[in-house]
C-alpha cells in the first residue's frame, strides 16, 4: 500500500548488560509484579551479598562489594535481567495508546507485536514512521536514565526490507545512530521450469520435475525447517548445543562425577580441586588473618 511506512525490526546491545542491573529497581518491579516481602527480600540478599577481590600477579588484593548487577553465569541471573527489562516492555506497549505512534504493520485480525526479550537480548518492532521512531527513542532515553541501564547505540542493529525505500532507512539512522543489517533469508519458490529448459537438456529437466518438486499448493502454507533437528522441529535443546561455547571435556572430572557415588562427595571434590574451600591458605591468599 502506498504511503504506508516501512516495518522495522530493532535489535538493541545493552551495554555491560548484566553488571548495570539495579539492585533498586529491581526490588520495585517485584513489589509491582506482587511478590511477597520474605521472596523480594531473598532475592535482594541473594544478589547484593556479592563481595569481589582484583588479582594483581596471581595474588588477590583486596575485597569490594558491588553497588548494582547480577552475577554472570549465575542461572537465576537471566530471569532477573528479563524482570528489569519488563520495565522498558510496559512502556513500549503504552506507546499503542498513543495516536502519534504507527506501529509494526500487521493482519488486523492479529494482536499487537511492540517487542520480544530473551536473556539479555531484546527486539523492539516498530515501523519507520517520523513519530514512531521518535516515541520509541524517548522510551529508552527514559528507560536508560530509570535502570541505569545503557543502550549500545554503535552495536544495535535495524532490519528493514531490501524494497524499503532507502531515504526511510537512512533517517532512521540518523535518528538513532543505529546500523542497517541486512536480512539472510531468500524465498526460493518453486522452479522456474522455463529456465531450466534453456538451461538443461529435456531429460534432465523432467526428472527434476518429477523426483525433486517442492510442495506447491495454494492450500499449504510455508513452513520453517529446524536444520539442527532431522525432522525439522524447532526444539530450545538443540538451540542451546548449538550455540553454547563447547569446552574440550577434562577426564579428571571423569574421576570424579562417578555414577553411583554420593553428591556431596564428588561436591566436596570438586570443590577441594578448585580451590573453593574455605581453607587457611585460601583464606590468606585473599588477605584473611588467620589464627594458626
Amino acid at each position: 500500500m502506498r504511503g504506508k511506512p516501512s516495518n522495522v525490526v530493532i535489535k538493541l546491545d545493552m551495554a555491560k548488560a548484566y553488571d548495570r542491573v539495579s539492585m533498586l529497581l529491581l526490588t520495585k518491579v517485584l513489589m509491582k509484579m506482587g511478590f511477597g516481602e520474605v521472596f523480594i527480600d531473598m532475592i535482594y540478599r541473594l544478589v547484593s551479598n556479592n563481595w569481589y577481590s582484583v588479582l594483581l600477579i596471581g595474588k588477590a588484593n583486596g575485597v569490594f562489594k558491588p553497588t548494582r548487577g547480577v552475577k554472570q553465569g549465575d542461572p537465576l541471573s537471566p530471569t532477573l535481567f528479563i524482570l528489569t527489562i519488563e520495565v522498558l516492555g510496559r512502556e513500549l506497549d503504552a506507546l499503542f495508546d498513543n495516536p502519534d505512534f504507527i506501529g509494526f504493520g500487521m493482519p488486523k485480525w492479529s494482536h499487537n507485536i511492540n517487542y520480544l526479550s530473551y536473556a539479555n537480548n531484546t527486539i523492539i518492532f516498530s515501523s519507520s514512521h517520523y513519530g514512531a521512531r521518535q516515541l520509541i527513542m524517548n522510551v529508552l532515553e527514559d528507560y536508560e536514565a530509570t535502570s541505569r541501564q545503557k543502550v549500545n547505540k554503535e552495536k544495535s542493529l535495524f532490519y528493514m526490507n531490501e524494497s524499503a525505500d532507502p531515504e526511510e532507512a537512512n533517517a532512521l539512522h540518523l535518528a538513532t545512530i543505529f546500523q542497517r543489517h541486512p536480512f539472510h533469508f531468500t524465498y526460493l519458490r518453486s522452479w522456474n521450469e522455463e529456465l531450466l529448459r534453456e538451461l538443461l537438456p529435456d531429460e534432465l529437466v523432467d526428472h527434476i520435475m518429477e523426483k525433486i518438486t517442492p510442495k506447491n499448493s495454494p492450500e499449504l502454507k510455508d513452513k520453517a525447517f529446524w536444520k539442527l533437528e532431522s525432522k525439522g522441529h524447532f526444539s530450545m535443546k538443540t538451540a542451546w548445543q548449538h550455540a553454547r561455547k563447547r569446552k574440550h571435556e577434562k577426564n579428571l572430572y571423569k574421576f570424579i562425577w562417578v555414577k553411583g557415588l554420593p553428591f556431596k562427595i564428588s561436591f566436596f571434590m570438586w570443590s577441594l580441586w578448585k580451590a573453593k574451600l574455605p581453607l587457611d591458605d585460601y583464606m590468606r591468599i585473599m588477605g584473611y588473618f588467620m589464627p594458626s
